[in-house]
């Protein structure tokens, strides 16, 4: 559901195209005149509603900050990077179900997240 305050960061994200004109959340927070300490919730209006955004396609990476894809090597790249964070989290879940196992610990099969091909 889109916010109030999710189509303020999107009316400030949809001017920033390609990478090299990204804007961090701090700069964000700024620009809306918000506390800096609402960083957070910068980040997280964006991930829950920048796919409702129309016509711009949003990517972000450390460092650099949130922008609109300009190119499809922009969101090729981000896409890549997405699912390198994926194959990450994976990898840590399974070092986790391991130490899990080795105490005696032991999840339900019905929970266990499964991986899209």
């Amino acid at each position: 559901m889109r916010t109030v305050e999710g189509d303020k960061i999107f009316k400030i994200i949809r001017s920033h195209i390609g990478r090299p004109q990204a804007i961090s959340a701090p700069q964000i927070c700024h620009q809306l005149r918000w506390k800096p300490s609402y960083e957070r919730d910068v980040r997280r209006i964006i991930s829950d509603e920048s796919h409702l955004w129309p016509g711009i396609l949003v990517c972000s990476f450390p460092g650099a900050g949130y922008f609109c894809a300009e190119t499809y090597e922009e969101a090729e790249t981000y896409d890549n990077w997405l699912s390198d964070l994926v194959d990450a989290a994976w990898n840590k879940r399974a070092a986790f179900r391991t130490a899990c196992a080795k105490m005696g610990f032991k999840f339900a099969t019905s929970r266990n997240m499964r991986r899209a091909a």
